[in-house]
C-alpha cells in the first residue's frame, strides 16, 4: 500500500520538510558520485554497523572506530539506491508537513532527528553484533508517521496497491492505516529475533521504534489536536469562509425585530438623500443618519432610528462610496414576501442587461447574495424600484 494523498491541507511551505529532503538528496548524490573504492569505505564510516561498537574483531576488519557515534544519527541521512530514497523522501513530503505545521520549523527537526536516533538505538539493541551497515531515513520517517496517526487519527489517507498492472486506489483513515503500517513491521520484527538471517535487508526494529518514538513524543509534548499558531496568526487563517461585509446597524425601535444591518456598499444613498446631499459638516454616520431621517420623512414619517457601526469605529471612505440618489427607502421595513422577492430578481436581471456602471453591477449582486440569504428588505426593493425607473 503506497499512500499518495492525505485530507489534512498544509497552509505554508513546510521549510524544514524541504530542508530535510535536501539534505537527504545532497548525501545520497555525494555516497554515488565517489569513486567505487571509496563507496563502501563511506557507507561503513557513516552507516550504523552495530559491531563496531560490540566486536573489535568488526571494528578492526572495517577500519571503523568505535568511539564515533555520529553514525547513529548519519545512517538516517543515507540511502541504498534511489527507490529507497524516492520512496522516503515522498513519505516525508506527504506526512512531514502536516508535523511541522503543527510544532514549528526548530521543534519538527528536533522531533525528525530523535525519532532517527531512537530508530538507530532500537536496530542497535536487536542486532547487537552485526557487521551489516544500516542506512535510511526510514526510522526517523516512522517517527513522523507514528507523531500523524495521533494528530491526525481521522484524516483521510489515499493509498495505492497495483494488482498486477492495474492501479488500485482507496481511502483508509489514518489510525487505520497507521495500524496496519505497524502490524506489517511488528510481524516480521517479531520473526527475525527467531531467525536473525532472515531479515530481508529491512531493519524492521528501526521502524518499530522510530514509530513507537513518534507517537511518544508528541504524547508527551502535548500538541493539541487543534491547530496551533507558531507565531503571528496566519492571514489566510484570519479569514474563515466568505469575507464578512461592513455594516452599520439600524435601530428601528420595533419590538421583535429592533435591529436592521445595512450594508455599507449601501450608505451612498443614506448619504444623498441628507440636506447638503451629504456634503455637511459632521462624521459619515451622522450625515448618513440625516439622511435616514429624511427618507423617512418623505415615506411614512415613522420615528427616526439611530445608525451603530456594527463592526466599531468610524466608516473610511471606501466602505462609503457614493451610490445613487434616486432611491426613496423606508428604513424600518420588514422582510419581503415571495412576490416582492420575485419582482426583485426580476429588476435585478432587467437592471444587468443594460448600459450601467461595474460599480452598479457588483451592488446588484450584493442585493442578489441577501435575497438568498434572507438579509433583503422593503427598502431594498424600494431602490431597485426606483433605480429602475431612474435609469428606463
Amino acid at each position: 500500500m503506497i499512500p499518495v494523498r492525505t485530507s489534512v491541507e498544509v497552509a505554508e511551505i513546510p521549510g524544514a520538510v524541504i530542508g530535510l529532503i535536501i539534505a537527504n538528496i545532497v548525501v545520497f548524490l555525494v555516497q554515488i558520485g565517489l569513486p567505487a573504492e571509496f563507496t563502501e569505505q563511506f557507507i561503513n564510516q557513516n552507516a550504523l554497523v552495530p559491531g563496531r561498537y560490540t566486536s573489535p574483531e568488526v571494528a578492526e576488519k572495517l577500519a571503523l572506530d568505535p568511539g564515533n557515534f555520529l553514525p547513529f544519527l548519519t545512517n538516517s541521512f543515507m540511502h541504498v539506491g534511489w527507490l529507497h530514497l524516492i520512496v522516503n523522501m515522498w513519505t516525508l513530503w506527504l506526512f512531514g508537513g502536516a508535523l511541522e505545521e503543527r510544532l514549528g520549523a526548530l521543534r519538527f527537526v528536533l522531533f525528525y532527528l530523535a525519532c532517527g536516533l531512537v530508530a538507530s538505538l532500537s536496530h542497535f539493541a536487536i542486532n547487537f553484533n552485526s557487521a551489516i551497515p544500516a542506512l535510511g531515513a526510514s526510522g526517523a520517517i516512522a517517527g513522523i508517521l507514528g507523531g500523524f496517526a495521533l494528530l491526525y487519527p481521522r484524516a483521510s489517507v489515499t493509498l495505492l496497491t497495483p494488482i498486477f498492472f492495474f492501479p488500485i486506489f482507496f481511502r483508509l483513515i489514518a489510525a487505520v492505516y497507521m495500524a496496519l503500517w505497524f502490524a506489517f513491521q511488528i510481524v516480521p520484527g517479531v520473526a527475525t529475533l527467531f531467525a536473525p538471517e532472515n531479515t530481508g535487508g529491512v531493519a524492521w526494529w528501526a521502524h518499530i521504534g522510530g514509530f513507537i518514538t513518534g507517537f511518544a513524543l508528541i504524547r508527551f509534548i502535548g500538541v493539541s489536536r487543534n491547530p496551533r499558531e507558531i507565531g503571528p496568526v496566519r492571514e489566510r487563517l484570519q479569514e474563515i469562509g466568505a469575507p464578512r461585509e461592513r455594516v452599520l446597524r439600524i435601530d428601528t425601535g420595533r419590538p421583535g425585530r429592533r435591529f436592521s444591518d445595512i450594508p455599507t456598499r449601501q450608505v451612498g444613498r443614506f448619504l444623498q438623500a441628507a440636506p447638503g446631499g451629504g456634503a455637511g459638516d459632521g462624521s459619515i454616520l451622522e450625515r448618513a443618519q440625516a439622511g435616514v431621517r429624511r427618507l423617512q420623512e418623505q415615506s411614512r414619517g415613522a420615528t427616526a432610528p439611530s445608525l451603530i457601526p456594527a463592526t466599531g469605529g468610524d466608516l473610511d471612505r471606501e466602505d462609503t462610496r457614493q451610490g445613487n440618489p434616486w432611491a426613496s427607502v423606508d428604513a424600518s421595513a420588514g422582510q419581503i414576501s415571495q412576490a416582492d422577492e420575485d419582482e426583485a430578481l426580476a429588476l435585478i436581471g432587467q437592471l444587468r442587461a443594460g448600459a450601467i456602471s461595474a460599480e452598479t453591477v457588483a451592488e446588484l449582486e450584493g442585493y442578489r447574495e441577501d435575497i438568498s440569504t434572507g438579509r433583503f428588505e422593503t427598502m431594498d426593493l424600494d431602490y431597485l424600484r426606483a433605480l429602475h425607473a431612474r435609469l428606463t
